[in-house]
């Protein structure tokens, strides 16, 4: 009965995917019937391409009335309706897509454009909560349940202009790399179908690779923006706890959680990151990050008004200031990087294939360091950091306890109709994968009254503060402007197999920031490698300027080949009959 309800559910996934692009029968890329001319008698001309749109982009064609947010997001929903069934990275199409850009358009006409994203297509994490659409965390216990309004973070963004296209698969309730889940499967990674995504951001970083959408949302608990970032060659940024607002996003633990954009490129992501940034009295510790956003000029968000941060944006309503202001071709000029070569993966200790795999990622950082030397920057190999795997333990709180308090929490904030009620009530219930199988059921068990005044919860948050020390220590002592290592110290893993070497807690520990850029691929398989940089407490403008001119300097990013213009026959995926296992299914914690 239970595996049967499982597959229901995936039916009804399948359905709702089918229900937000059923309007597009007879639509092509050439059509834009029914949008607004801009003289009478004279429609746009839908000229907009849209792999690898940037968001300038989208913002030139609407304003230069080569095609509408309406035509656009038909382009999108095109795509994942040709593509998604190899890729898996989609849990629900937006049925209101469609008719949010068509509002837009007609706002446009009245007014101009109604903010920096108008007509921006954004795949949303499936654990920011969205009032009109079910946000699951990717889980069987969760698939109707439809929050009451919508996420701090997506609130902004929609005020901002963008629009929702999907929402994404993750690993389920965001706990693990490889992005498996009980209601969305296994997603692929399209530049190489037989590996994972990463995790657990991995529908959102899959989908943005492969041009589902320009902007995406992660979560970042330890990686969970970065890794997937790395693994699609994009661009992700972990801000400073207390920049974004965690209001409406189902925790995994709320001292380490945060969110932060997945994008194509560094600009659009220090463009979003803007939107997503500010105080949320939902969320108090927003009032630490309050004054650490630069300020931004505030232009009228007219046709033709304002300029935009570089001369080839033609014109528009980007603000002059803000993150935007960093976006310096010449960033790496004089800039100071240490590379902490404990994080390389390069273990006396390890297996050989683990060497050798490890020694592939070396290589493509090794690079890229020789080309941020020839832009200009000093490089300081190695920097250090004393007794750095002790200094991360005793800063981590107790997992188990705090994941239930703060999954408990959220269930709170649903109200009496919540699906679930506790994760006493998820443990029993059997609905999610047996990935997470373990966690639930320990989670389950551990005692959370009075978690504050547990010694270990105390203890670790003073381990936090000589974490931090330390790190900047190394920053002042050395005068650097970053710390530079890779974003996973292993390739990717194939899918069914568990990922290896994500340097997630650094940053995640700390809650310092941190950019990861593409790095460049392997000589073996051309697997996508990120590069990463850490930062001060709110030095997120700095790390735009390095990862934007280290961007620039080498355009990394390319779009993965099996994943071009729409295709004309299916493609073939690896190991297609792979099925993720689920409680449902009768697996136990011994299992």
């Amino acid at each position: 009965m239970a595996s049967e309800k499982a597959q229901n559910v995936l039916n009804r996934r399948n359905v709702l995917k089918l229900a937000g692009v059923a309007s597009l029968a007879g639509f092509t890329s050439q059509s834009v019937a029914g949008n607004k001319p801009d003289n009478p008698g004279t429609g746009p001309q839908n000229s907009f391409e849209p792999l690898e749109a940037t968001v300038a982009d989208i913002r030139q064609s609407i304003t230069n009335r080569q095609a509408t947010a309406e035509s656009i997001t038909k382009q999108y929903l095109e795509r994942i309706d040709a593509y998604d069934d190899a890729l898996n990275a989609i849990i629900t199409v937006n049925d209101q897509a469609i008719e949010r850009a068509q509002t837009l358009d007609d706002k446009f006409e009245e007014s101009g454009l109604v903010g920096p994203l108008h007509g921006v297509p954004l795949v949303l994490k499936d654990n920011n909560d969205t009032a009109e659409l079910p946000t699951t965390g990717g889980s069987l216990s969760l698939e109707d349940s439809v929050p009451p309004d919508d996420a701090f973070i997506v609130s902004e963004l929609r005020s901002a202009g963008a629009i929702v296209v999907a929402k994404a698969n993750l690993h389920e309730y965001a706990l693990g790399y490889e992005t498996v889940s009980s209601l969305g499967g296994q997603t692929r990674n399209p530049y190489a179908l037989g590996r994972v995504p990463g995790g657990s951001s991995g529908g959102t970083g899959a989908a943005i690779g492969a041009n589902f959408g320009v902007l995406g949302t992660g979560t970042d608990t330890c990686g969970s923006v970065r890794v997937p970032a790395a693994f699609n060659n994009a661009v992700g940024i972990r801000p400073t706890i207390g920049l974004v607002s965690r209001d409406g996003i189902i925790p995994l633990i709320l001292s380490q959680d945060t969110a932060g954009p997945i994008t194509r490129t560094v600009e659009d992501a220090a463009i979003m990151l803007e939107v997503m940034a500010g105080y949320d009295p939902s969320d108090p510790v927003t009032a630490r990050g309050a004054d650490e956003i630069p300020s931004a000029s505030e232009p009228p968000y007219g046709p033709g008004k304002g300029a935009g941060p570089s001369s080839n944006r033609g014109e528009g309503p980007f603000p002059t200031g803000g993150y935007a202001q960093f976006l310096n071709e010449d960033g790496l000029e004089n800039a100071r990087i240490g590379v902490l070569r404990q994080l390389f993966g390069a273990d006396e200790d390890a297996e050989e294939g683990a060497s050798a795999d490890a020694a592939q990622v070396t290589a493509v950082v090794d690079d890229a360091l020789n080309d941020m030397a020839a832009s200009g920057a000093t490089i300081v190999d190695p920097v250090e950091i004393s007794d750095l795997e002790a200094l991360v333990e005793d800063a981590s709180t107790p997992f188990l306890k705090e994941f239930k308090r703060d999954l408990n929490n959220y269930f709170d904030s649903l109200g009496v109709d919540a699906a679930v009620d506790s994760v006493t009530e998820l443990a029993e219930s059997d609905e999610y994968a047996c990935a997470i199988a373990d966690t639930i059921r320990g989670a389950a068990d551990a005692e959370v009254e009075d978690l504050e005044n547990d010694p270990d919860y105390e203890s670790a948050f003073k381990g936090k503060y000589d974490l931090v020390n330390a790190i900047e220590q190394v920053l002042a002592d050395e005068d650097l402007d970053a710390i530079l290592y890779p974003t996973v110290s292993r390739t990717i893993v194939e899918v069914g197999g568990d990922q290896e070497g994500p340097n997630c807690d650094l940053s995640a520990v700390s809650g310092l920031p941190a950019i990861t850029v593409p790095g460049g691929f392997t000589d073996k398989d051309e697997l996508p490698v990120g590069i990463e940089m850490l930062g001060r407490e709110f030095a997120e403008p700095t790390l735009i300027e390095l990862g934007y001119a280290y961007e620039q300097a080498t355009q990394n990013r390319r779009q993965p080949d099996q994943f071009g213009a729409l295709p004309t026959e299916s493609i073939s995926v690896p190991n297609p009959d792979f099925t993720v296992d689920k409680a449902t299914d009768g697996c136990s914690s011994e299992e």
